[in-house]
């Protein structure tokens, strides 16, 4: 299920979001995962070309090694060799565990808050025209 999709930044192959952040209910056990989809804008009519994923399971959502990190886009199941060779660069995201006083979603799951996502997507190398986004948290 979609739960956020960022602003479009137009030319840049190198954005950034400082200013997004988005809330996700965690299962407090741990399970499951955050998968972040990178797309090149092709306009706001088209979804656009599928640039890869990053897969942050939610035991990291909970207690991350790092508050910042780096993760390479990976392909996801089904791409076309065509669609494959636009799967390039990286994400870096900060996670930061929700504390006391923070306004999430309800009970029974532990939020966390992704924001200040930045992408190096690799997008000159594979020919893609300007502006890449937007980048599409969703659960499964």
């Amino acid at each position: 299920q979609k739960v956020h999709t960022t602003k479009v930044i137009n030319n840049n192959l190198d954005p950034e979001w400082a200013d997004e952040t988005c809330a996700l209910g965690v299962s407090p056990d741990g399970t499951g995962e955050l998968v972040i989809s990178v797309y090149d804008s092709d306009g706001p009519l088209t979804k656009g070309d599928f640039l890869g994923q990053v897969v942050v399971p939610a035991s990291e959502l909970l207690e991350p090694k790092e508050p910042v990190t780096t993760l390479d886009l990976v392909a996801k199941e089904g791409l076309s060799k065509k669609a494959l060779k636009l799967v390039q660069g990286q994400l870096t995201i900060k996670i930061a565990p929700a504390v006391a006083g923070d306004v999430m979603p309800p009970p029974p799951s532990t939020p966390a808050i992704l924001t200040d996502g930045k992408t190096k997507s690799g997008a000159e190398d594979a020919g893609l025209g300007p502006g890449l986004g937007p980048v599409e948290p969703v659960e499964p």
